[in-house]
């Protein structure tokens, strides 16, 4: 399943009109397993050379070309796609601030509330509240 989404996604690469800057990326199947990495598991404790590893590249080599490939370090691309990741789960009724925060690989829900506000301006807490009233109102930066 991963390895068609990456294929999609590289295809897409294609027809980007500028909205995904970093799929052209995925084109390297190095960076590719990196990023496949990533998405299937976000709440894992990456590093750049566990990463770099799963690239079969050199911790340097690596992370400049992350960073050439998706405008962003490798550390910078988790830490948005486990942001993105949680404000999908806070859409939910169901998980609580600290449990969300766990499912996205936060070890704290204060790092985690910081970082969401970071990203997207408002509270975790008040996101849900937002998107519950229907007055969510929160711009989410590009990575």
């Amino acid at each position: 399943m991963t390895q068609c989404i990456v294929y999609l996604l590289r295809s897409l690469s294609d027809q980007s009109d500028g909205r995904l800057p970093w799929l052209p990326g995925l084109e390297d199947p190095n960076l590719s397993q990196a990023v496949e990495t990533i998405f299937e598991h976000p709440e894992a404790a990456h590093t750049v050379d566990s990463l770099a590893d799963r690239a079969l590249m050199s911790r340097s080599v690596f992370a400049e070309r992350f960073r050439e490939a998706f405008g962003a370090t490798p550390i910078s691309f988790v830490h948005n796609l486990r942001i993105r990741k949680a404000a999908g789960l806070r859409q939910n009724r169901g998980p609580s601030i600290e449990q969300v925060a766990r499912q996205v690989g936060f070890n704290s829900r204060s790092h985690f509330s910081t970082a969401f506000k970071d990203q997207f301006g408002i509270s975790p807490a008040a996101f849900r509240a937002g998107l519950i009233t229907g007055n969510a109102c929160c711009e989410i930066k590009e990575y």
